[in-house]
């Protein structure tokens, strides 16, 4: 009989609620190199020898080294989740099951129970691949059918969180969230990553004829010389609309189930370990900038519309007016300042789809500022990279207007890039402030 070490035993039998070994026990791999965060996952699958009950299972368990710093981010993320799966999400799934017309929002993977010991933390959470649910493929963009669908299901999420607020209290909602830590902050203090987009800024700015250099360099001297606090002014929510976010919407985070015509069916959201308060354009920005192809990129303003269309909807069963909570004009306000929250986060995450799982880097190597981690070799093709990274820069500093030209995203590149800098240059985008 297989036997499992008694940490993983003592965590299935307490949320199972039964004896491990009532069950016969398999296992799977874990998870590949690159793909987790601070974590790792044991996939476990247990068929009780009495009844035939089968439970398909994926312990998501705390990385077993780390400096002192990655270990205090380590456990700050996995209080993250546990607070999500055990305080927050019950919480507001009552809230929805007080509210007849309320359709519930289903798109979470079952959670059965957590271990909180420091650094042996665990989570015991369903294997949605043996439900028949997959992973985009990492190294791909969104096709828009896909985006749609994830806009549509941020959509929902947020509507919990705008109606709890508005139908309970201000003070309900931060007394819920204000636990939560801000994981992003943790990780933008560890020196390689906040280098790693000026690089791509600066491959970005090597793009530009040498006539618009110096002006877009004036635009960008905030990103190169005060990027810690454009990343604390755009991860700090200080609006009057927050919701809970999830905060790490990329392709990894989030699976597909399909019919028999290959159309989505199912959407499930994973790993909530940077979860908290802030606001929906965090999610969206995240979503849309980390996975967004040409063809998303060229429908923006379609997606947005698609986000407060289906809010609204969600919001009415609550009996709440989404122009009363959050508005259009709100959502493009906050578009203005929190969007590079997404767009920064992106370059990072861009770089992890495109290299291959055995070259990523050790995060929590790299969170330690260790040099040797800092100075590997990336392998991947870094002029797909940077034409990539080019292309979402182009989108940001573009702003809302320049999207309806229609003319601009069939040019050639590097006439496109220099329409949409002029643009920047006299809009003021992307940091309205400057």
């Amino acid at each position: 009989m297989l036997t499992l070490p008694r940490d993983i035993s003592d965590v299935l039998e307490t949320s199972l609620g039964t004896k491990i070994t009532d069950y016969h026990i398999s296992l799977g791999e874990c998870n590949s190199k690159g793909l987790g965060f601070v974590s790792e996952l044991l996939f476990v699958d247990l068929i009780h020898k009495s009844t035939g009950e089968q439970h398909h299972l994926a312990i998501k368990q705390a990385l077993p080294s780390g400096g002192a710093y990655s270990m205090r981010m380590m456990r700050n993320a996995f209080a993250n989740e546990i607070r999500f799966y055990q305080t927050c999400w019950p919480t507001l799934k009552r809230f929805q099951g007080s509210h007849p017309r309320v359709k519930p929002f289903r798109c979470l993977a079952k959670c059965y129970g957590a271990a909180k010991e420091v650094e042996k933390e665990k989570l015991v959470l369903e294997n949605l691949k043996a439900r028949g649910f997959t992973m985009y493929e990492r190294s791909k963009a969104f096709d828009l059918r896909h985006m749609e669908v994830l806009f549509k299901t941020l959509a929902e999420f947020h509507a919990i969180s705008f109606a709890y607020r508005h139908k309970k209290s201000e003070d309900a909602f931060e007394e819920l969230t204000k636990p939560m830590v801000n994981i992003w902050l943790f990780i933008m203090e560890a020196l390689f990553f906040p280098e790693m987009i000026k690089e791509c800024l600066k491959g970005f700015l090597e793009k530009v004829r040498p006539e618009l250099r110096e002006k877009v360099g004036r635009k960008l001297e905030r990103y190169f010389d005060g990027l810690e606090a454009v990343i604390n002014e755009c991860s700090e929510y200080t609006g009057s609309c927050p919701v809970l976010l999830h905060r790490d919407c990329w392709s990894n985070n989030n699976m597909f189930k399909y019919n028999e015509s290959q159309q989505i069916s199912e959407i499930k959201f994973l790993d909530f370990q940077v979860a908290g308060r802030g606001s929906p354009v965090q999610d969206l920005s995240y979503c849309f900038y980390s996975g967004a192809s040409t063809e998303v990129l060229q429908n923006f303003e379609n997606l947005l519309r698609i986000y407060h269309d289906t809010l609204s909807t969600a919001l009415e069963a609550y009996g709440c007016a989404v122009d009363e909570i959050y508005p259009m004009r709100t959502l493009k306000d906050e578009w203005t300042k929190y969007s590079k929250y997404g767009l920064l986060q992106s370059i990072l995450i861009r770089k992890a789809k495109l290299t291959d799982s055995k070259d990523a880097h050790d995060l929590n190597k790299l969170l330690d500022n260790d040099l040797a981690e800092m100075n590997k070799p990336a392998n991947i093709d870094m002029e797909e990279f940077t034409r990539i990274t080019s292309e979402l820069i182009m989108h940001a500093a573009g702003g809302i207007r320049l999207r309806s030209r229609r003319s601009i995203p069939h040019a050639h590149p590097e006439r496109r890039m220099d329409q949409v800098l002029q643009v920047w240059i006299v809009t003021g985008h992307p940091d309205s402030k400057d």
